[in-house]
């Protein structure tokens, strides 16, 4: 499963240049991401994370993030979204969506914040309305 989700971000990283606007780097609260801008109103991200010792194991994270922009306000943008993290190796994974909104505060760098709506979770099984929020950053090329 690692080998395959890797391989899944590295063929994102490689067709990048042909079908994305922008390429950012940055953050989804603490998972590193690689964002990619399609269109005005579509950006994907795939992040990684890995914690030492979660539930008594090294247990890595893999994440697909999208946004769809609603309605941008001055410098604010708002956003609709839906992600999907899963991890390895005890088969833990969450559908989220999300509402949030970011601001360009350079020319290149946004930051914002990402409410989750509803969440549905496999490990244990949940349905959770509103259990969050998280932050965002990033950085674009």
């Amino acid at each position: 499963m690692k080998k395959f989700s890797l391989l899944i971000i590295a063929l994102v990283i490689a067709l990048s240049p042909i079908t994305t606007q922008a390429i950012s780097i940055g953050c989804w609260n603490t998972w590193p991401t690689i964002g990619l801008k399609f269109n005005e109103q579509l950006t994907g991200y795939v992040g990684y994370n890995f914690y030492g010792n979660y539930q008594n194991k090294a247990t890595n994270w893999f994440l697909v993030k999208l946004d769809y922009n609603i309605v941008k306000l001055g410098e604010v943008q708002t956003k609709a979204g839906v992600d999907y993290y899963w991890s390895a190796p005890n088969f833990d994974s969450a559908l989220e969506f999300t509402y949030g909104a970011s601001i360009m505060l350079l020319k290149n760098l946004s930051v914002g914040f990402d409410i989750m709506l509803l969440r549905f979770r496999n490990g244990p099984t949940s349905t959770d309305i509103l259990p969050g929020a998280n932050l965002t950053a990033n950085l674009y090329f």
